[in-house]
């Protein structure tokens, strides 16, 4: 045991030592501002403005997310300052409790513990958000560890490591939102297991006492709870699509996120499912594509997108039904481990595609560890895996998934660095002392340029007036385009920036939105011809105020 753990934490490591330096990307500067904000006062972390959305709004709004990454954030720059490499380096610890964490838990449910944690950790979802600077991989260390003292709880019956339960399941909420999901987890399967009250009781009142608690100091900090502010920011934000909809989008990212552990499909099924399964896809491959879906004319590549799209839609959605099977396979048997695994997938996946504010890899994170578990329990009750010896077809399966993973990853990565050294030149090639240098979109292309002296647009109140300068990254969100009467064109210098040519987490011409979807069908990442990101400077020919209402764009 102990020598599979620590090849799991040195290898988990040793694979995100690369992306150290990886560059403050999408939503990771809210989170980096907020630890600057807590090391200047750590009690008011949310008590400054940022223009996110296009005009300057209290971070308590525009943020719905609670400040725990920020903390440790915070606590890497006290050490180290706000470098990439230290923020990085002091989110492996998360990261690796999460790969422990995953192990630990593997091992009471599985024979081949490590398969399992190797199964779900190096998938999409868990691998790129731990390149990250955001809370996703945190809470679900945090709710992996609260399930691991729970689970002891019930076994010893005593009160202490239900406290420890509490507090875990308190942090994981803490880190974010979403994690609070783990409390009514712990209270369905106590039912089904003890069907009665006991100490169980204290790791669920632990978390609601704390949220209680952060509520009223958030109302008596900000004048409103942010707990609250958040259900209500998911519950508006909803409105995009019709709940049909919503979880079609959630199962296409369900199979992208967790693709390393579809790719072991043909191990856990026999041919009387994998052949009606294969000709299912194929024919929906070919409907999808002759019924030419999502072509986008401003695309060269409008051509490619009517098949590019539905091959990726239709394999992601085969492993979702490979996930789902699992785990209504694991249901039929009636075993109580099988419940708690199933109840973990399903209501989180539920969560993932009603609950939250938009469809997102991130949000399947927490998944991750169940459904490895219930893979490598299919395998070991199909006689597929043999005391410790995998065979040789499967690990070459996982690894295929495993490479996948590493392109996706290294994909986000090459977006990120482009971002940053976009805004590096054009402030170098545009900025002078006689024109401001303005600048539309946010991300990490707003958090290195704005910090090179370059100012946000107000879009409702600022005016930008003749010889001004307006930069604007296209692969972007809350951009707001001048018209052509009022600004000239002066730099297209997207092809001075290029990412990954043939991935991509996010593209809007192939609908690569691992991030957020917040309009129409998405996939979390693609396969593809990737072009360069596209960054354009602007020269304002006379003065000009964006109008009010003025629609952002949403890549």
């Amino acid at each position: 045991m102990l020598s599979e753990l620590w090849m799991l934490a040195l290898a988990a490591m040793g694979v995100l030592i690369p992306f150290l330096s990886k560059p403050v990307h999408v939503d990771d500067p809210l989170f980096v501002w907020s630890a600057q904000q807590i090391l200047r006062s750590p009690a008011d972390f949310y008590g400054f403005n940022v223009n996110w959305y296009g005009t300057p709004s209290p971070m308590h709004v525009v943020n719905q997310n609670p400040p725990g990454a920020a903390y440790l954030l915070a606590a890497a720059m006290w050490v180290g300052g706000d470098r990439e490499l230290p923020m990085h380096a002091m989110f492996l610890l998360p990261n690796v409790a999460l790969v422990v964490g995953t192990y630990l838990l593997a091992r009471r449910f599985c024979q081949h513990a490590w398969l399992a944690t190797v199964a779900a950790c190096a998938t999409p979802a868990v691998f790129v958000s731990a390149t990250t600077l955001m809370c996703d991989n945190l809470m679900a260390a945090c709710w992996c560890w609260a399930m691991l003292a729970w689970l002891r709880g019930l076994d010893c019956g005593g009160p202490l490591w239900f406290v420890v339960a509490g507090l875990l399941a308190s942090a994981a909420a803490l880190a974010k939102y979403f994690g609070v999901c783990v409390v009514p987890l712990m209270v369905a399967y106590s039912l089904v297991r003890l069907r009665r009250p006991g100490w169980w009781l204290v790791a669920v009142a632990i978390p609601i006492v704390v949220l209680v608690l952060y509520e009223r100091y958030s109302i008596q900090l900000y004048g409103h709870g942010l707990l609250t502010a958040a259900g209500q920011y998911a519950n508006d934000s909803q409105k995009w699509d019709t709940a049909p909809t919503r979880i079609f989008q959630a199962l296409i990212f369900l199979g992208g996120c967790l693709i390393t552990i579809g790719c072991a499909a043909p191990w856990c099924w026999s041919a009387k499912v994998l052949v009606p399964a294969g000709v299912i896809a194929v024919l929906a491959f070919v409907i999808w594509t002759a019924l030419g879906v999502f072509p986008n004319p401003e695309t060269r590549d409008a051509a490619a997108l009517r098949w590019v799209f539905p091959l990726h839609a239709v394999i992601f959605l085969l492993v979702s039904a490979h996930l789902i099977a699992l785990a209504a396979w694991e249901l039929a048997r009636r075993d109580r481990d099988g419940v708690l695994l199933c109840l973990w997938f399903g209501g989180t996946l539920l969560f993932a595609a009603l609950g939250n504010w938009t469809i997102t890899a991130r949000t399947m994170v927490p998944l991750a560890a169940p459904a490895g578990i219930l893979l490598v329990r299919r395998l070991e009750v199909r006689r597929r895996l043999q005391a410790v010896l995998v065979p040789t077809g499967l690990k070459v399966a996982l690894c295929l998934g495993a490479a996948m993973t590493l392109a996706v990853a290294w994909a986000d990565y090459t977006m990120a660095k482009s971002a940053r050294l976009a805004a590096v030149v054009i402030v170098h090639k545009y900025a002078d002392a006689n024109h401001m240098l303005w600048f539309v979109g946010h991300w990490g292309f707003q958090y290195y340029i704005e910090a090179q002296g370059a100012r946000p647009v107000d879009v409702p109140r600022d005016t930008l007036i003749a010889g001004e300068i307006l930069a604007v990254p296209l692969e972007n969100s809350n951009q707001y385009l001048p018209p052509e009467d009022v600004a000239e064109a002066i730099g297209g210098v997207a092809r001075a920036f290029p990412r990954a040519r043939w991935v991509a987490t996010i593209s809007t011409p192939w609908r690569g939105k691992f991030y957020a979807v917040v309009a129409r069908l998405a996939l979390p990442y693609v396969f593809g011809s990737i072009e360069p990101d596209p960054y354009f400077v602007y020269q304002i020919k006379r003065p000009f105020r964006f109008p009010v209402g003025a629609p952002a764009s949403d890549p």
